[in-house]
């Protein structure tokens, strides 16, 4: 596929400092030059505490890159709940996109090896929502997302988890925020009906083909030691690891270093500079 149809975005804010520096670092090595990559950073209550710190990263890891970085648009700076702005920030980066897809990472996501795309229009990688162990969480978001728009859509969506990473289609999405929400300001979703991911599950139904393949791995939430987490660390289709900043235990921590150092991302300098960046913003 063509370099210019697909880019990469990342929405980042100054809590996910940390996160975000290991994952320049593993963009550094991993991630294919021929993509574009777009970040805003989210201003925390209109603040821009911790910009200047995220900007040195960019421009220390990622010089060699393409890469396009903002702050939050005036249009969406009103929207105060930083977990809705987030949201609204990656439908703002597809809509006004002229790429035909997107790959959305999180500051939490992390190469551990190079991440291949090709034949999207064949069919797109995505997570199901597992049979055991059922995140209800997910379950009840996407079924909140189609009820509101089986008005619209009454075919039934595709069961993915809302993890990142994910691919979207622009093209999508612009549909959606066209018809739902005609000549709207970006404020007014501030109060979503659902969350952005598995609102457009709801809208494509069956129109883009995904498919389950497990790409990342890793802590979303603090653990103890598990070593289901690093099982099948050694399959080439998990590209990505995850390090949520609420995993603070040292048992996480530790977990995640042995990540690193496996995947050759970072020296023993930069893990502790990551440490630094975590203690900062805890």
């Amino acid at each position: 596929m063509s370099s210019k149809s697909i880019e990469f975005i990342v929405i980042t804010f100054y809590y996910d400092l940390a996160q975000f520096y290991m994952l320049c670092l593993s963009m550094k090595k991993y991630q294919d030059k021929q993509y574009k990559i777009k970040i805003i950073f989210n201003k925390n209550n209109g603040s821009l505490n911790g910009f200047d710190q995220f900007e040195k990263i960019i421009k220390d890891q990622l010089y060699d890159f393409d890469v396009e970085y903002i702050i939050t648009p005036e249009e969406v700076t009103c929207v105060d709940n930083g977990w809705i702005s987030q949201q609204i920030l990656k439908w703002y980066l597809a809509y006004h996109s002229t790429a035909e897809w997107q790959v959305v990472l999180d500051s939490k996501n992390f190469y551990i090896r190079p991440y291949k795309i090709s034949g999207l229009e064949k069919g797109v990688p995505g997570f199901t929502i597992p049979g055991s162990d059922v995140n209800n969480w997910s379950y009840d978001e996407l079924d909140k997302s189609y009820n509101f728009l089986k008005n619209y859509k009454n075919e039934p969506p595709q069961r993915y988890a809302a993890m990142t990473p994910w691919i979207w289609n622009t093209s999508k999405i612009r549909e959606m925020l066209d018809i739902l929400w005609p000549d709207c300001v970006w404020t007014k979703l501030d109060n979503l009906p659902g969350t952005e991911w598995f609102l457009y599950l709801s809208w494509i139904g069956n129109s883009i083909r995904y498919y389950p393949r497990q790409c990342v791995t890793g802590i979303w939430g603090d653990c103890i030691f598990d070593k289901r987490l690093v099982d099948g660390i050694d399959n080439k289709d998990i590209c990505f690891w995850t390090h949520h900043r609420f995993a603070t235990s040292d048992e996480s921590l530790e977990l995640t270093k042995q990540v690193i150092k496996y995947s050759g991302i970072a020296t023993d300098k930069e893990i502790t500079q990551w440490q630094r960046y975590r203690e900062s913003t805890i």
